[in-house]
């Protein structure tokens, strides 16, 4: 069995301490954020780890008042952003495998 050696670099520390430390937030404020703070969570989202390359989700962003409110409407547990300016919506992607008999 072959080894892997790490050299413990600051940048690694760094990664070591945010998974050592990561903790799950179960409240949260709302508050708006900037247009700049959006499209970086929606970057880290579209970079996160997937299984062979598969991308099952989506990210949706909805501004338009009408169609904020169909979506509330919905689902039920969306009620409390209804004030909100707009929506981000992670939507997975159903997959149907079939049979090769069946393709």
């Amino acid at each position: 069995m072959r080894l892997i050696r790490f050299v413990f670099t600051p940048f690694l520390m760094e990664i070591l301490e945010a998974i050592y430390t990561r903790r799950s937030i179960r409240k949260f404020e709302f508050k708006d954020v900037s247009d700049d703070i959006l499209q970086n969570i929606l970057r880290a989202g579209m970079s996160a780890p997937n299984s062979g390359g598969q991308r099952l989700w989506q990210f949706v962003v909805v501004k338009d008042r009408d169609q904020m409110e169909k979506i509330i409407d919905a689902y039920p547990y969306a009620k409390p952003f209804a004030s909100r300016k707009r929506l981000l919506l992670l939507v997975q992607k159903q997959l149907l495998y079939l049979r090769k008999s069946e393709r």
